[in-house]
């Protein structure tokens, strides 16, 4: 199965920066770092895993992901199946000023 891209806006809407746990290594033997985020859309915790070194930003940062796509794996033993989906994005940054507009409801869900 192929890479799934997400459209980030939509399916996420703002982004709450919650923290990182750095140095997660894969298969490859490539430093991949788990970002949890906070979706006010999914009304819920995400994680997200980078490549590169460990970026941090302030607790509650409003951010964004680079290129996110969901990775699916399927595995099957006899009669049954797991999927297994992770998520990945290029990088992650700041987001930009004014791309998002503040309401009551975005400060209930991020508390």
């Amino acid at each position: 199965m192929k890479n799934i891209k997400i459209k980030s806006k939509e399916t996420f809407g703002k982004l709450i920066y919650l923290g990182v746990i750095p140095n997660m290594e894969n298969k490859k033997g490539n430093e991949k770092n788990i970002y949890k985020l906070a979706s006010e859309t999914q009304e819920d915790e995400i994680q997200v895993m980078i490549s590169g070194p460990a970026q941090k930003f302030n607790y509650g940062a409003n951010v964004e992901l680079v290129n996110p796509v969901i990775n699916p794996s399927i595995q099957s033993l006899g009669l049954n199946i797991n999927l297994k989906l992770s998520m990945e994005a290029d990088k992650i940054v700041i987001a930009k000023e004014g791309g998002d507009e503040t309401d009551e409801k975005s400060e209930e869900w991020a508390s």
